[in-house]
């Protein structure tokens, strides 16, 4: 099962949520990334807390307006907390997954494209990037993807594994095509 991390916007100060976060995520490393955001690294959403369920408690306890956004692993590799600080405060309060989110952002401020683009680029190979795009073109269907590459299917579907794991972004559902569509053409 794969690991995520939480970033916790607030307008308030971020301060006093961290205590209250330190029991629910246990096994977690809970840190203060500025003055108004907070990050937990090493969450199972499915398993540590129903996150909506979570947001609307620490909202009501402390009378404010909370934005989770849930980061995959492989993000933090290559994204950079500079980035993700900047798209959670633009981001209106909710839950919000990566991949959704950032298609999201994409529309309102098509700039962020240019700072991601690079960052993506150098963490994968040169095969991995013609995967996801192939993968793209194709309409998300896996035989016609390899076809057009001259691999096997299974050497497609390995790729995208990998593309998974270094990313944290998945180039066969139609969110992470989007992204890739954007960042790697």
């Amino acid at each position: 099962m794969e690991r995520y991390t939480l970033l916790i916007h607030t307008n308030d100060a971020i301060a006093p949520f961290k205590a209250s976060l330190e029991g629910v995520f246990s096994t977690s490393s809970v840190h203060v990334m500025d003055s108004k955001t907070l990050c937990i690294d090493g969450v199972y959403p499915e398993l540590d807390a129903p996150l909506d369920d979570l947001r609307n408690m620490l909202s009501l306890d402390f009378e404010t307006l909370l934005t989770f956004l849930v980061v995959p692993s492989g993000v933090m590799r290559w994204c950079g907390e500079a980035s993700l600080l900047e798209m959670i405060r633009l981001l209106e309060a909710g839950t919000h997954a990566f991949d959704a989110a950032l298609v999201r952002i994409f529309s309102q401020k098509p700039e962020m494209v240019h700072w991601l683009k690079q960052p993506l680029k150098d963490q994968l190979s040169s095969p991995l990037i013609k995967s996801a795009l192939a993968l793209g073109h194709a309409n998300l269907n896996t035989v016609k993807a390899a076809k057009n590459l001259f691999i096997h299917r299974n050497t497609l579907l390995y790729r995208i594994e990998q593309i998974e794991m270094a990313t944290g972004l998945k180039p066969n559902h139609f969110n992470g095509a989007l992204i890739f569509r954007l960042l790697l053409l």
